[in-house]
């Protein structure tokens, strides 16, 4: 089974409003990723930082199957990653910003597939440093690798990573499926919306 995590309860301190409910041609912005989602993958779960954005969000996004929530405050995306594997039995999940509405479906599709004889499929940039977002992750050990974390305190990505057997795949390889990588697009502030990739 292949699904989706969403992750969506960022502080968009920067942003300077909930980034997941920031309306973008008509639609907000967690949608335009849940669309995008839905063409790789079987289920889309979206992982909130309160009911009051997760209502929202139901409301606002029929692709998304289930809404689930933080289990700690502003811990960061290690404690929204075990959040939204905790609501998978099998299978492997794309896990995706709900700032990332160019990502691409072919490339999902193409990190799903790195999973095959491992855990993880994670993308390194041209400095050898880690673009986490999107990654695809094997749900059993995806979920004892966070769980772990979250009981030792620990909100680094890397560490997590360091638990797993992972496909670490150059960006060079990620540029033939997306040429301008679109997909990775920073979101930090509304202006970027429009702004050519880097």
């Amino acid at each position: 089974m292949r699904s989706a995590i969403i992750l969506a309860g960022g502080n968009s301190t920067r942003f300077g409003s909930d980034k997941a409910l920031y309306e973008l041609n008509g639609k907000i912005m967690i949608r335009h990723v849940a669309q995008k989602l839905t063409e790789t993958s079987d289920k889309i779960i979206a992982v909130a930082k309160d009911e009051a954005q997760g209502e929202i969000i139901m409301a606002k996004v029929p692709e998304i199957d289930e809404i689930t929530y933080d289990p700690i405050k502003n811990y960061g995306p290690v404690a929204g990653i075990f959040a939204g594997l905790k609501t998978i039995n099998k299978g492997k999940a794309i896990v995706s910003g709900c700032d990332m509405p160019y990502i691409k479906p072919e490339l999902t599709n193409y990190l799903y597939n790195k999973t095959e004889n491992y855990d993880a499929a994670v993308i390194k940039n041209k400095k050898g440093y880690i673009e986490f977002l999107p990654t695809a992750i094997k749900i059993k050990p995806g979920r004892k690798a966070t769980k772990h974390a979250l009981k030792q305190g620990d909100r680094r990505i890397l560490n997590i990573l360091n638990r797993l057997k992972v496909n670490y795949i150059p960006i060079n390889k990620i540029e033939k499926i997306d040429p301008e990588l679109k997909t990775f697009q920073d979101i930090n502030k509304i202006k970027d919306i429009n702004q050519p990739t880097c």
